[in-house]
């Protein structure tokens, strides 16, 4: 099979792709920034290799224009009502291949998925009009899960996830100003502490700079039943059973000698949690 779609979309997300905390906002189209538009190409094929293995795989090719990106030096904390004027207009381009082949049976059913994806942006006024990685470019995913069936109306999954690190911008380079014409201190956003800032940071490269990995495993047993004309389910899992500390966002910290280094925050180590269902 083969698709071809055009797309226009009036709303824009707007990332702050600098190490720090991810946020994201969305804010519309107007006068100055034009709708973002999008071409994608497709290409797929799905078979039935048996009757309880099946393959697809998928092919596509999205070509983006009028995406939006913060100017250079400006970030999230700088949006106030002239916004506009903090943010520049560029191009995007995302391809790769998605593939799933899938195990069924009347009692079991499992399947490995994996995509390979590239996601850039450019702008002619920022990273010298080259392309770079987009921040929700994540080369490599990996997903494998299985779903049984255990006997007394009970059922258990397992769920495996993996994601290449997201890309982030970081100083490869961090060197003295001249003593005059920085201020010698500033108050670090995340922690509050005082900080030394007569420091010089060089940016070789936008997003050049790899996150770890995202990985995790969920497990998870239900029990279903029907009493008094009504369905019932109980259910037990266990979010992140290996307690992976994922990074949720990684943070510039000063060294005792002036220099700069990374820290990293995670979210959400393992969570066991319980729930039960009644189905009217």
């Amino acid at each position: 099979m083969a698709s071809y779609a055009v797309m226009t979309q009036a709303i824009h997300l707007l990332s702050n792709g600098n190490v720090g905390l991810p946020t994201d906002i969305w804010v519309p189209s107007t006068k100055i920034i034009q709708p973002e538009t999008s071409d994608i190409f497709s290409v797929g094929v799905k078979n039935a290799i048996r009757p309880d293995l099946k393959l697809s795989v998928e092919t596509y090719y999205k070509r983006l224009n009028h995406v939006i990106s913060f100017t250079e030096g400006d970030g999230i904390l700088d949006v106030d009502k002239n916004w506009e004027q903090k943010v520049t207009s560029g191009k995007g381009r995302a391809w790769g291949m998605e593939t799933e082949l899938r195990y069924s049976t009347s009692k079991l059913e499992s399947w490995i998925g994996y995509t390979l994806v590239w996601n850039e942006r450019k702008f002619e006024d920022i990273n010298k009009n080259r392309w770079f990685p987009y921040q929700y470019d994540r080369r490599h995913k990996l997903d494998l899960g299985i779903i049984m069936q255990l006997g007394n109306n009970w059922s258990g999954s397992a769920t495996w996830t993996y994601q290449s690190g997201a890309p982030a911008t970081y100083s490869g380079l961090d060197y003295a100003g001249f003593p005059n014409n920085l201020s010698d201190e500033t108050t670090d956003l995340f922690t509050g502490r005082t900080i030394n800032a007569d420091r010089i940071q060089y940016y070789p490269s936008i997003n050049g700079v790899p996150l770890p990995a995202y990985h995790r495993l969920d497990i998870g047993f239900t029990k279903e039943w029907e009493s008094y004309g009504k369905k019932k389910a109980l259910s037990l899992s266990v979010y992140n059973v290996y307690s992976r500390q994922n990074p949720y966002f990684i943070s510039t910290k000063t060294k005792p000698d002036g220099t700069t280094g990374l820290k990293q925050f995670s979210l959400f180590p393992i969570i066991p949690s319980i729930s039960y269902r009644i189905s009217f």
